[in-house]
């Protein structure tokens, strides 16, 4: 996955790869599907990515779920990042805290 793409684009082209793979005749298993998704994610989703491998059973994940799972994540860090852009260079502090 590249840092720029978001995981709409990245599940697409995914699932290109998939289809052409089963094309070929070799069908991808659900859980070679999902590790090859968690394998393929930046940094950025490090975090989510650990959580996943010790809370989830990937041999019985579904891919949309975990798809959706980091969907969600991702949608969250944007928030973050534009809570932080919008307040930069703010102080927010009450002023008996500032110096």
């Amino acid at each position: 996955m590249d840092e720029d793409e978001s995981i709409l684009e990245f599940n697409a082209r995914l699932h290109d790869i998939a289809n052409s793979s089963f094309a070929l005749g070799e069908k991808m298993s659900e859980e070679k599907l999902a590790r090859k998704i968690l394998r393929s994610l930046p940094k950025r989703f490090d975090m989510n990515v650990t959580t996943i491998e010790e809370a989830q059973d990937l041999s019985s994940i579904k891919v949309d779920e975990l798809n959706g799972s980091l969907q969600t994540f991702e949608m969250a860090i944007g928030a973050l990042v534009q809570i932080g852009d919008s307040t930069s260079g703010e102080n927010h502090f009450p002023r008996r805290f500032q110096t």
